[in-house]
Formats: structure tokens, sequence, C-alpha cells
């Protein structure tokens, strides 16, 4: 309910899978496409609830994954359905960059969550490194990690991802990685995933 807020602007939040939604096209309009999404049987029902609550605008569309589809859209049924989501007055859609562009009459605005930068990465390391001075390989580890992330390459690129980087930090807590030399990607790929299983 106080999710962002939204709990005092909407009432009804859907969220529409897109890669899910193609699954079961072709449909008429966006109550029998989200009503086969969730399983219901009609989607009568659903168009009475919602018709007038978006006439208050208290309706959040979350459709996700646009970039997911992106082969599908020549589907007339899919095409209609994307422009009448996009005519709701609440809507959000996530698509990786360059994916989607709005159209001059929407306003809209687009967001970019973007990854760490060189700085941003080792401002990070820094500070995991320093909130966990006292670990016994707490030296060695950041040590070790900061030497992989500058003469590797992919390593660095993996790093840009807050929660790899945070990942990556942790692993090199460990003796036996902070004081190994992991050679290829695939073995850091390994000990991340035997860190993650070990944690959980």
């Amino acid at each position: 309910n106080s999710l962002l807020g939204w709990g005092e602007q909407f009432e009804v939040v859907i969220w529409i899978k897109l890669r899910e939604l193609i699954q079961h096209l072709p449909m008429d309009d966006p109550y029998e496409a989200i009503a086969k999404l969730y399983g219901f049987k009609s989607s009568q029902a659903l168009t009475d609830l919602l018709t007038p609550l978006e006439s208050q605008e208290k309706v959040l569309y979350l459709i996700d994954g646009y970039d997911e589809i992106t082969d599908h859209l020549e589907d007339p049924s899919l095409k209609r359905l994307i422009n009448e989501l996009r005519s709701k007055p609440n809507w959000i859609m996530t698509t990786r960059p360059h994916q989607f562009t709005t159209r001059s009459e929407e306003d809209a605005r687009q967001l970019e969550i973007l990854g760490f930068t060189d700085d941003n990465i080792t401002a990070y390391t820094n500070r995991f490194f320093e909130v966990f001075k006292e670990e016994p390989y707490s030296v060695q580890g950041k040590q070790a990690l900061t030497h992989l992330l500058y003469t590797q390459p992919n390593i660095r690129c993996l790093a840009r991802i807050p929660v790899n980087l945070e990942i990556l930090c942790s692993m090199f807590l460990d003796k036996d990685i902070a004081t190994s030399s992991l050679q290829t990607l695939t073995s850091l790929y390994k000990e991340m995933m035997l860190s993650l299983l070990r944690r959980y």
C-alpha cells in the first residue's frame, strides 16, 4: 500500500509481463490480454472493475519487458494492445535503452538506470573494505580485487552492475579467494555462484 506512495495515488497496479503476454496472441483488447495473462476465464469482470477506475486515473499499468518482444511487434493485435496501453493515463514501460521511443504527443519521461563508472567502482570497493576492515583477509582481498578489476576489462565491465560488485567484494573477504589467483572469467563466475550458494 505504501510502495513509493502509489497506494495513495492508485487503487490498482497491473504488472503486464510482455514476454508472457505474447503467448496469448491474438487478443482483441487490453482487458482480454490481462485476463488471459492472469488466468481469468472472462475479461468482462476486469473491464467492469477497471473502466471506472481508469476514468479517475486510479490504475497504473507496469508494462514490463518491451525489449523482449520486439520480434513480435508486427503482430497487429500486439501492436494494437501496446498502443492502447500507451493511451492510458498512467503507465510505466520497462525496456533496455534504445528499444523504445516516446511519441511527440505523449507527455512521457524516460529514465535510464546506469551502471557504475570506474570512479564509482573504486569508491564502492574502498567503502566496502573500509566497513569490513576487521575481517582477517580484508586487506589482501581488497588488493586482489582491485588488481583484478584494473587488469581484466571483462571483470571491470561485470562490476559496473552494483549487485555484481557487492558479490565480488564479499567473495574477496574469503581467504581462499583473497589469496588465490582467479585467471579466467569462468573461474570467477564459478566462485561467484559458490559464494552465493554458501551465503543463502
